[in-house]
């Protein structure tokens, strides 16, 4: 039995973690883009995976992807299977979060007081860590703020750190890389912003719910709708207008942060969205429930095949 994770030929089971390439290309790149063989060999790829007459199971994020899908490439609605959203348990905010925040802002210079976001991702261009870095700038021209960028994830952050130094940021921007204690961080932080250009789904949204973290981030996110549904955080509309969508994240970040909502202040505003997703956290258990159903999925197919022999 072949699991696949990357579009191939002759797989039995493929999950589908990435917006249909196809569509991506015809939304955000020229028509000479088309006839290039890099998009000849993507597209042959994704045809093997998802054309109509094949045999391959497919596990979605979100039940949009199927239609995107089914618009390209006619694939049988019966090989598509929704799964429920997937965070591991050891995500959940600990009884002693309030010192382990405490611990890691002081491993990390930061004040106890000082506004705090999280970005946590790997693909920084597209996961828009260069929109948390032009939002840093905006927060930091507030009279009497001292907010503060954490980044974690791999990749190379020198772009980005030269984007921070030219707007006088940089030493409220900290670019982590890797790390194995992200919980920590998110513990730490004020809020998780995740900007992101494209996302199928955004399992950091949910670890930052789990953990009590408010999220602010873009509404492409397939998980995004979760956000607004546990009360815990906002979605930025996403805009062909680049300035558009960072004028708007600049505002839900300054409120969140530093402004005066509704005639309450930042701190009751997070302690809101907080509460909020903890409570929608112990609520709804299927936010954990996603691994399991991959096993299953994974024995349902096993079994057809032996079936078929």
């Amino acid at each position: 039995m072949v699991i696949g994770f990357d579009k191939l030929p002759g797989l039995d089971l493929y999950f589908a973690g990435d917006r249909c390439y196809v569509e991506r290309v015809h939304a955000t790149r020229s028509r000479l883009s088309r006839l290039t063989p890099r998009y000849r060999t993507f597209r042959r790829l994704e045809d093997a995976v998802f054309r109509r007459g094949l045999s391959t199971r497919i596990l979605l994020l979100r039940e949009s992807q199927q239609d995107v899908f089914q618009t390209w490439y006619d694939t049988e609605s019966e090989r598509f299977e929704v799964l429920p959203p997937g965070v591991h348990r050891t995500r959940t905010r600990p009884p002693d979060a309030d010192e382990r925040r405490l611990e890691m802002r002081e491993r990390l210079g930061i004040n106890t007081s000082d506004p705090v976001m999280l970005f946590v991702g790997s693909d920084y261009a597209r996961k828009g860590l260069d929109r948390a870095v032009e939002a840093l700038g905006h927060l930091q021209k507030m009279e009497g703020q001292s907010p503060w960028l954490i980044a974690a994830g791999a990749g190379d952050p020198s772009p980005f750190v030269q984007r921070a130094k030219a707007a006088g940021t940089h030493q409220r921007f900290l670019a982590l890389g890797p790390r194995d204690d992200i919980l920590d961080l998110m513990l730490a932080a004020d809020v998780l912003v995740h900007p992101a250009r494209t996302e199928a789904g955004g399992v950091v949204l949910l670890e930052a719910i789990v953990a009590g973290t408010p999220v602010i981030a873009s509404s492409v996110c397939g998980y995004g709708p979760i956000v607004t549904d546990a009360g815990a955080g906002v979605l930025i509309p996403e805009s062909d207008d680049e300035q558009d969508f960072q004028s708007n994240l600049n505002e839900a970040l300054e409120g969140a942060l530093v402004s005066p909502i509704h005639g309450t202040g930042p701190e009751d505003t997070v302690r809101r969205w907080r509460a909020n997703a903890l409570r929608y956290t112990a609520s709804h258990p299927e936010l954990f429930l996603m691994h399991a159903h991959i096993v299953r999925a994974i024995e349902l197919a096993a079994g057809e095949q032996a079936v078929s022999r």
